[in-house]
């Protein structure tokens, strides 16, 4: 095959009970100016994130909203009537989703970001709600994570969180949900463990 190639392995912690990849690429080989997935090329999706922005909006009203990985924008849109922010390092998505007009910082989401694009919009100093929509299991270093929350959003502020659940993974064999952009697989235990180590807890899942 053409370019570096790593072995497939996954591990399980006995500590936080991730399942998480034992070697991984670096992200900027991953998520970068060739990026290939648009989320607007599925119909399907565009409106199942329309409903859910909807629900969103209608269980919490958010008044300022941050999404990590918006890709071209196709849920981050239906906040655009609100102070938003958009993280996404892919700059060939990140392009499309300027030109509807959202608002989108062209890096990796983290502590470092979090605190410069803080500074630079002050919109984002006030952040309700914090969304990651098959996000969350790319990202290797959740402190890291976690901090850029914590830099971003109110106390009282909700971190919303969509990623493919690991017993319907192994439930339904759906072996092609591991490969290289994931890091984690997901259990409910698992992201308890992780939020409250972190000082979060679960209140819906």
């Amino acid at each position: 095959p053409d370019g570096p190639t790593y072995p497939l392995r996954a591990g399980f912690c006995t500590d936080c009970f991730l399942v998480q990849l034992l070697e991984q690429p670096p992200l900027g080989e991953m998520f970068n100016e060739s990026y290939a997935f648009d989320m607007a090329s599925s119909q399907r999706m565009m409106d199942y994130y329309a409903g859910m922005a909807a629900d969103l909006r209608e269980k919490w009203n958010p008044q300022c909203v941050i999404e990590v990985g918006c890709n071209t924008g196709g849920l981050l849109q239906h906040f655009a009537d609100i102070p938003h922010l958009g993280y996404e390092p892919s700059t060939n998505v990140m392009k499309i989703a300027r030109a509807k007009g959202l608002e989108v910082a062209p890096r990796f989401f983290g502590y470092q970001s979090a605190r410069e694009e803080r500074v630079r919009l002050s919109i984002a100093t006030t952040g309700e709600m914090l969304i990651a929509t098959h996000v969350f299991t790319h990202i290797p270093n959740l402190d890291d994570f976690f901090e850029g929350v914590r830099h971003h959003l109110r106390v009282t502020g909700v971190v919303v969180l969509e990623d493919p659940s690991l017993y319907e993974i192994v439930r339904t064999g759906a072996v092609d949900h591991v490969y290289d952009e994931h890091s984690f697989y997901l259990s409910l235990p698992a992201v308890k463990n992780i939020a409250e180590r972190r000082g979060y807890e679960v209140i819906d899942a």
